[in-house]
């Protein structure tokens, strides 16, 4: 990975995934893979299926972590000193 890729957590763009998008799309492209259609075909499905599972994935992700953060954040704030 190139060093100027690395981007701040405050820099990644969060978009709250559509599921019913989601799910259309997944099945619309599970229902595209019929036995009789090219292996070329069939692999550049695949990868359109992994390209949106990777993005809901990261989404997921994003979302973990500043939740994460928040509540960190939150636990640290309510501590009174001893």
């Amino acid at each position: 990975m190139n060093t100027s890729e690395i981007k701040c957590f405050a820099d990644l763009p969060y978009t709250r995934p559509d599921m019913a998008a989601l799910k259309q799309h997944l099945q619309k492209r599970n229902s595209s893979l019929k036995p009789h259609i090219q292996a070329l075909e069939q692999i550049a499905i695949i990868d359109e299926v992994q390209k949106l599972k990777s993005h809901y994935q990261t989404m997921q992700t994003l979302r973990n972590t500043a939740q994460h953060r928040h509540s960190r954040t939150v636990f640290t704030m309510r501590k009174t000193p001893g």
